[in-house]
């Protein structure tokens, strides 16, 4: 699972938790109330996603 970072609704602690993919929101370690994810699943897997092309493939055009 990947880390993404949490802010909470009502005290701003923002951390940084393992969560699936569906978890955009987790409860708070410090007051219990609801935490955002701050990343979208678009910024999260463009490091998967974004292979820099190898000299071979820019080559061969």
């Amino acid at each position: 699972m990947p880390l993404y970072d949490y802010k909470c609704r009502a005290c701003n602690l923002a951390e940084q938790r393992l969560a699936g993919i569906d978890d955009r929101t987790l409860l708070c370690t410090e007051c219990g109330e609801v935490m955002d994810r701050q990343i979208s699943d678009d910024e999260a897997f463009r490091f998967y996603f974004n292979e820099p092309a190898s000299e071979e493939a820019s080559n061969a055009g």
